[in-house]
């Protein structure tokens, strides 16, 4: 029998909790919504991981825009702010697991440093 998308949303939104509620960052429930019904639509039945949500953001981020695009002098949509701001909490909560699980991988661990090295850039600014 298939669950309904109301009972699909409410599974992920428990996944969700289980995910981020250990270390939980200062997230809203409208956001923690938004990522939920986002696992529905895309019928994820997998548990959830700090990187299968930051997937998810992505995704999500990019169907807003295409759904409410805005241009350069334009407000941003806030939900996306929301997500992107969520994205680099996670981001920056895996940094130290994956720095440990690259050590010993150098052009892992190069990578990893370029795509961090944007998000400390971006958060110092912004503090």
């Amino acid at each position: 029998m298939k669950q309904s998308r109301f009972n699909q949303t409410d599974h992920h939104l428990d996944n969700v909790d289980r995910t981020i509620g250990e270390n939980p960052p200062s997230i809203d429930k409208e956001t923690i919504l938004l990522i939920a019904e986002a696992f529905a639509r895309e019928g994820k039945k997998e548990e959830m991981s700090y990187l299968s949500v930051i997937n998810i953001i992505v995704k999500e981020v990019q169907r807003i825009d295409k759904e409410n695009p805005t241009g350069p002098d334009e407000e941003t949509d806030p939900r996306i702010v929301k997500l992107l701001d969520l994205g680099t909490k996670l981001m920056l909560e895996i940094d130290p697991m994956v720095r440990e699980n690259a050590r010993n991988n150098p052009k892992a661990l190069a990578e990893w440093d370029d795509i961090m090295q944007g998000i400390y850039e971006e958060n110092k600014s912004d503090a």
